[in-house]
């Protein structure tokens, strides 16, 4: 009689040699797609080189549901049991199939259920070892599909496509939505491409399934979840708000999808700011959007310009000098990428305007000598001083100033027996 072994398989597998693995076990099997799949009913299965007990892990996927007969053919004194599925318990082992040193297994089995087959031997001595299984055929790997969610997309957009892919399998594989929904406007082809245009928003979970071409066909399936968010923006609009040099712009004008048919708004703003690149945030220009999503180009042209063909080339505008009669071009693009307006914003640029308002010189006409007055303009004060017997109740003055105006004018005759204000009014 052979010696009672404890029957727990390790997680070394042989397989024409000794391969060495780690993985999910059953009674010490392991039990997954690591184990080599026997797909030929007379398999060369292993040489046993290894100490006496050494385990064989297989996996066996019946093509059909029949009786099968698993056997060994060698001079080695084998051990076979038979699992089936995750089932930690074997649904049956065979010692020596007859007192010959080989097992043999009779069972039935269904169709396209993974069972796993452990081999243990007795002999020390290594020799080829044959498995003969026959029955209702073997299949090969079973379809095993990738996990990957599919990426998300935007309602009312071409979607950018995603294809389910699965290994193994026997043929072409098909695969179908059995579970849950796909987003309205998304379809599944049988080779597993998703395409179309989403037309809801949302979050979809849905359950694909891949089934190979088998005589009796396998199949996986998975669980996936795709997100489509909310439709793009078609707002290619200005804000009321958009400022050259920090003034804000008179009028927008109607904008239009070409770049020459664009009715013109209009801003004004003085040759100081005009000339002013030093200070980016007093004079910024800021053509400013609706959408905070849209995308804005504004390039300057100079008076006359009526090619605008290198308008996707030129530069963009920053904070330069502008001249009068200059123009800009503005370019307003949707988050859609496909609404797109046009703008042209022409620029009038005036003389800067001047805020001085201080006397500068004062003097009496008319006196000999000439008689000049004193001005302190931080007390804002004139000093004259007269020859003495002067009559003070006519004085003509004349006056210089920095100012738009002086009130009373220059060249008016006061009575200086008082002081008398004068009035310096700037630009």
């Amino acid at each position: 009689m052979k010696k009672i072994l404890a029957f727990i398989c390790a997680v070394a597998i042989l397989f024409q040699g000794q391969v060495a693995f780690a993985a999910p076990l059953i009674g010490g099997i392991a039990k997954d797609a690591t184990a080599p799949l026997i797909t030929e009913e007379s398999t060369e299965i292993a040489t046993y080189n290894g100490e006496e007990g050494d385990p064989y892990a297989f996996r066996i996927i019946p093509l059909n549901s029949a009786t099968y007969t698993i056997q060994t053919i060698s001079t080695i004194d084998t051990i076979g049991e038979l699992f089936q599925s995750d089932n930690p318990t074997s649904i049956v082992t065979d010692d020596d199939g007859g007192e010959d040193g080989n097992f043999k297994i009779t069972q039935y089995l269904e169709a396209g259920t993974t069972y796993y087959l452990c081999v243990v031997n007795y002999t020390v001595d290594g020799d080829v070892v044959t498995l003969n299984i026959t029955g209702g055929g073997l299949s090969t790997d079973p379809p095993v599909l990738n996990t990957t969610n599919p990426s998300g997309g935007r309602s009312g957009t071409v979607y950018a496509g995603h294809t389910f892919t699965a290994t193994g399998g026997t043929g072409d594989i098909i695969y179908t939505v059995t579970s849950g929904s796909l987003p309205a406007g998304l379809s599944l082809a049988s080779n597993g491409a998703l395409s179309g245009t989403p037309t809801e928003e949302g979050s979809f979970t849905f359950t694909v399934t891949a089934t190979d071409s088998a005589t009796t066909p396998i199949s996986d399936s998975h669980s996936y979840t795709i997100l489509i968010g909310a439709p793009f923006s078609t707002d290619a609009a200005l804000k009321a708000s958009s400022t050259v040099k920090g003034v804000t712009v008179t009028s927008l004008g109607t904008p239009n999808a070409s770049l020459s048919s664009e009715t013109a708004g209009a801003v004004t703003i003085t040759a100081a700011k005009a000339a002013d690149t030093s200070n980016a945030t007093t004079f910024v220009t800021l053509f400013d959007k609706n959408d905070t999503n849209a995308t804005v180009k504004a390039v300057k042209y100079a008076s006359g310009t009526t090619d605008f063909s290198d308008f996707d080339v030129a530069m963009a505008y920053t904070n330069a000098t502008i001249a009068d009669g200059d123009f800009f071009i503005v370019r307003v693009m949707a988050e859609d990428s496909t609404t797109i307006n046009y703008y042209r914003i022409n620029v009038t640029v005036t003389a800067a305007q001047n805020t001085a308002k201080a006397i500068t010189a004062f003097t009496f006409n008319g006196l000999t000598p000439a008689v000049t007055g004193t001005v302190n303009e931080g007390a804002k004060t004139i000093a004259l001083s007269v020859p003495y017997g002067t009559d003070v109740t006519a004085l003509v003055p004349s006056i210089t100033h920095s100012g738009a105006s002086v009130s009373p004018n220059t060249g008016v005759a006061q009575n200086f027996t008082n002081s008398v204000t004068y009035t310096v009014t700037a630009e």
